[in-house]
């Protein structure tokens, strides 16, 4: 990893993650599991830990269903 990640960086990633998995679940008729969260201007350790919850129970349900 490298020496200047920063929670925004991580945070960005999680949000294509999500929304790489929300379009897999809906190309294979899963039930949504979307949440909505509003982009902030700040980006802080808090939100990243939100997307990355999101991220958790879309990858628990895509396992469940394999």
């Amino acid at each position: 990893m490298p020496d200047d990640t920063e929670p925004g960086h991580a945070y960005d990633i999680a949000r294509f993650l999500v929304a790489d998995l929300a379009a897999f679940a809906e190309a294979r008729d899963a039930p949504r599991a979307r949440v909505s969260l509003p982009s902030p201007k700040h980006i802080f350790p808090t939100e990243v830990y939100a997307h990355a919850g999101i991220l958790l129970r879309q990858l628990e349900q895509i396992e469940q269903r394999l």
